[in-house]
Protein backbone atom coordinates (compact mmCIF):
# COMPACT_ATOMS: atom_id res chain seq x y z
CA UNK A 1 0.00 0.00 0.00
CA UNK A 2 1.36 3.08 -0.80
CA UNK A 3 1.14 5.77 1.40
CA UNK A 4 0.29 8.94 -0.44
CA UNK A 5 -2.34 7.72 -2.68
CA UNK A 6 -4.01 4.96 -0.36
CA UNK A 7 -4.68 2.65 -2.99
CA UNK A 8 -3.46 -1.16 -2.35
CA UNK A 9 -1.96 -1.60 -5.96
CA UNK A 10 -0.05 1.68 -6.04
CA UNK A 11 -2.09 3.59 -8.65
CA UNK A 12 -3.14 7.28 -7.71
CA UNK A 13 -6.85 7.50 -7.05
CA UNK A 14 -9.05 10.08 -7.31
CA UNK A 15 -9.74 11.50 -3.73
CA UNK A 16 -13.17 10.43 -2.37
CA UNK A 17 -15.72 13.62 -1.84
CA UNK A 18 -17.99 12.66 1.18
CA UNK A 19 -21.28 14.63 0.98
CA UNK A 20 -23.20 15.13 4.35
CA UNK A 21 -25.82 17.53 5.65
CA UNK A 22 -25.08 21.00 4.52
CA UNK A 23 -25.62 23.97 6.02
CA UNK A 24 -26.35 26.63 3.96
CA UNK A 25 -24.09 30.00 4.43
CA UNK A 26 -25.77 32.59 6.53
CA UNK A 27 -25.39 35.03 3.43
CA UNK A 28 -27.68 37.70 4.80
CA UNK A 29 -25.62 37.81 7.96
CA UNK A 30 -22.44 38.67 6.10
CA UNK A 31 -24.61 41.41 3.86
CA UNK A 32 -25.65 42.83 7.07
CA UNK A 33 -22.60 43.21 8.64
CA UNK A 34 -21.06 44.78 5.29
CA UNK A 35 -23.77 47.12 4.81
CA UNK A 36 -23.72 48.40 8.41
CA UNK A 37 -20.02 49.08 7.77
CA UNK A 38 -20.19 50.45 4.70
CA UNK A 39 -22.50 52.78 6.69
CA UNK A 40 -20.96 53.48 9.68
CA UNK A 41 -17.86 54.33 7.12
CA UNK A 42 -20.11 56.62 5.09
CA UNK A 43 -21.03 58.56 8.13
CA UNK A 44 -17.54 59.36 9.73
CA UNK A 45 -16.57 61.09 6.08
CA UNK A 46 -19.43 62.73 5.26
CA UNK A 47 -20.63 64.39 9.42
CA UNK A 48 -17.61 66.15 9.68
CA UNK A 49 -18.20 67.75 6.29
CA UNK A 50 -21.80 68.38 6.90
CA UNK A 51 -20.75 70.17 10.28
CA UNK A 52 -18.03 72.35 8.80
CA UNK A 53 -20.05 73.39 6.29
CA UNK A 54 -22.61 74.98 9.07
CA UNK A 55 -21.56 78.26 10.65
CA UNK A 56 -21.34 76.97 13.98
CA UNK A 57 -20.12 77.86 17.46
CA UNK A 58 -19.13 75.95 21.12
CA UNK A 59 -20.16 78.39 23.89
CA UNK A 60 -20.67 78.24 27.43
CA UNK A 61 -23.59 79.54 29.71
CA UNK A 62 -22.76 81.31 32.96
CA UNK A 63 -25.30 81.64 35.44
CA UNK A 64 -23.97 84.15 37.49
CA UNK A 65 -26.63 85.50 39.55
CA UNK A 66 -30.37 84.16 40.00
CA UNK A 67 -32.42 84.60 37.03
CA UNK A 68 -29.71 85.66 34.74
CA UNK A 69 -27.46 83.66 32.13
CA UNK A 70 -24.64 84.82 30.32
CA UNK A 71 -23.65 83.15 27.11
CA UNK A 72 -19.76 83.45 26.50
CA UNK A 73 -17.97 82.93 23.04
CA UNK A 74 -21.29 83.88 21.59
CA UNK A 75 -20.23 84.88 17.72
CA UNK A 76 -20.71 88.14 16.72
CA UNK A 77 -20.99 87.80 12.87
CA UNK A 78 -23.17 84.87 11.21
CA UNK A 79 -24.07 84.56 7.38
CA UNK A 80 -27.41 85.08 5.77
CA UNK A 81 -28.81 82.03 3.67
CA UNK A 82 -26.77 79.44 5.63
CA UNK A 83 -27.60 77.64 8.68
CA UNK A 84 -26.50 78.50 12.22
CA UNK A 85 -25.45 75.98 14.84
CA UNK A 86 -24.63 77.08 18.74
CA UNK A 87 -23.87 74.27 20.99
CA UNK A 88 -24.28 75.41 24.81
CA UNK A 89 -22.87 73.89 27.68
CA UNK A 90 -25.13 74.17 30.35
CA UNK A 91 -24.07 74.35 33.83
CA UNK A 92 -24.13 71.06 36.36
CA UNK A 93 -27.82 72.20 37.82
CA UNK A 94 -29.32 72.37 34.51
CA UNK A 95 -30.47 69.26 33.51
CA UNK A 96 -33.73 69.95 31.66
CA UNK A 97 -35.82 73.19 30.43
CA UNK A 98 -35.89 74.94 26.91
CA UNK A 99 -33.76 77.54 25.73
CA UNK A 100 -35.28 79.82 23.53
CA UNK A 101 -33.29 82.17 21.45
CA UNK A 102 -34.94 85.31 20.56
CA UNK A 103 -34.65 88.45 17.92
CA UNK A 104 -35.42 92.02 18.47
CA UNK A 105 -37.90 93.50 15.89
CA UNK A 106 -37.49 96.98 14.96
CA UNK A 107 -40.62 97.81 16.79
CA UNK A 108 -38.77 96.75 20.09
CA UNK A 109 -40.80 93.53 20.52
CA UNK A 110 -39.13 90.14 21.14
CA UNK A 111 -39.80 87.24 18.83
CA UNK A 112 -38.39 83.19 19.03
CA UNK A 113 -36.38 82.47 16.20
CA UNK A 114 -35.41 78.90 17.35
CA UNK A 115 -36.02 76.75 20.64
CA UNK A 116 -33.84 73.97 21.59
CA UNK A 117 -34.34 71.22 24.47
CA UNK A 118 -31.78 71.08 27.49
CA UNK A 119 -30.51 67.47 27.33
CA UNK A 120 -28.78 67.13 30.37
CA UNK A 121 -25.72 69.64 30.37
CA UNK A 122 -25.82 70.41 26.97
CA UNK A 123 -28.31 71.64 24.01
CA UNK A 124 -28.33 72.38 20.33
CA UNK A 125 -29.70 75.31 18.51
CA UNK A 126 -30.17 75.27 15.05
CA UNK A 127 -31.39 78.53 13.24
CA UNK A 128 -31.60 79.55 9.29
CA UNK A 129 -30.02 82.81 9.07
CA UNK A 130 -32.63 84.91 6.56
CA UNK A 131 -30.16 85.80 3.57
CA UNK A 132 -32.49 88.74 3.29
CA UNK A 133 -31.28 90.30 6.54
CA UNK A 134 -27.29 89.90 4.80
CA UNK A 135 -25.96 93.71 5.72
CA UNK A 136 -27.87 94.04 9.16
CA UNK A 137 -27.64 94.25 13.14
CA UNK A 138 -29.62 92.10 14.88
CA UNK A 139 -30.29 92.04 18.89
CA UNK A 140 -30.32 88.71 20.58
CA UNK A 141 -31.27 86.91 23.79
CA UNK A 142 -32.06 83.99 25.36
CA UNK A 143 -34.55 82.67 27.82
CA UNK A 144 -34.49 79.62 29.68
CA UNK A 145 -37.90 78.23 30.64
CA UNK A 146 -39.27 75.14 32.25
CA UNK A 147 -42.84 73.78 31.88
CA UNK A 148 -43.47 77.49 30.68
CA UNK A 149 -42.01 78.96 33.60
CA UNK A 150 -39.15 81.68 33.38
CA UNK A 151 -35.97 80.48 35.21
CA UNK A 152 -33.21 83.21 34.13
CA UNK A 153 -32.74 85.46 30.60
CA UNK A 154 -28.99 86.73 28.89
CA UNK A 155 -28.54 90.15 28.29
CA UNK A 156 -29.11 91.64 24.82
CA UNK A 157 -26.29 90.50 22.40
CA UNK A 158 -25.62 92.08 18.85
CA UNK A 159 -24.74 89.98 15.72
CA UNK A 160 -23.79 90.94 12.16
CA UNK A 161 -25.12 89.69 9.60
CA UNK A 162 -22.67 89.21 6.88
Amino acid sequence: MSAHTGSIDGASAEPEIVTGPTVPADAGHVGLSNRILRRALVALAVLPLAFAATAGAHALVVLPSPGVMEITNLPSQVRGGEQFTLVEDMPDGILGGVVHFQRESPSGTWWTMASAQVRPWVFWLHWHVPKRWSGSQIHVRFLLTDGGQFLAGSPDYSMTVG
